[in-house]
């Protein structure tokens, strides 16, 4: 099991519903990292494996009746940071 979120930074949390532009923030191997220890967004290894979670926030957003939005995807990077 996957979880995934992008953040509105430019959004209050309270008064906004949604926002036009967010980021790719986290997303976790549930299975194999069940404490969200380390969050495998932005690795080019799971690069597919956030893609169906991103599409399927922006498509979900759309369907509450917001603008579709953009979202940023995590700067790529390998294992350790480079």
């Amino acid at each position: 099991m996957w979880k995934y979120y992008a953040v509105a930074e430019d959004a209050h949390p309270w008064h906004d519903a949604a926002a036009p532009r967010y980021r790719e923030q986290a997303l976790y191997d549930l299975s194999g990292d069940p404490h969200e220890l380390s969050t495998l967004i932005g690795l080019r290894s799971h690069r597919e494996q956030a893609a169906l979670p991103h599409e399927r926030l922006a498509r979900r957003i759309t369907e509450a009746g917001e603008a579709e939005p953009v979202i940023e995807p995590a700067p790529e990077h390998d294992p350790g940071g480079s």
